[in-house]
């Protein structure tokens, strides 16, 4: 999903971006600045906002940690981009119910129009 740079203008990193607009919604959710409901707890806001997660698995060192907030930002940008990049979960194994193959290319039609939608942005 990477996008053409402008001349003189460095490319944008999508990642960041996702990153800072969740803590964006994540803070003004629990300052009560939000225009909408996001339904979730302010304390489950902080605690995305405050609590580490490892950099690596089995990690302990407090320097190789950053908030949930990110690593959640980065899980969702991977998702965003590997669903732009292969289509809407077009190369899934079939599965045995019809229903189950329509639930999977429905959420991946909502994931790469959601999150194009926010790249945009």
């Amino acid at each position: 999903m990477e996008q053409p740079s402008s001349p003189g203008r460095s490319p944008v990193d999508y990642r960041k971006c996702i990153e800072e607009a969740l803590k964006f919604i994540l803070e003004s959710h629990i300052n009560q600045t939000l225009e909408l409901d996001l339904g979730l707890s302010k304390d489950l806001c902080s605690f995305l906002l405050t609590h580490n997660v490892p950099l690596t698995a089995g990690s302990s060192d407090t320097e190789s940690q950053y908030p949930f907030y990110k690593r959640l930002a980065s899980v969702f940008h991977e998702s965003v981009t590997s669903t732009a990049s292969c289509g809407a979960f077009s190369n899934i194994a079939s599965l045995n119910e019809d229903d189950d193959l329509k639930k999977r290319e429905d959420w991946g039609k909502l994931v790469l129009k959601e999150g194009s939608e926010m790249i945009e942005v």
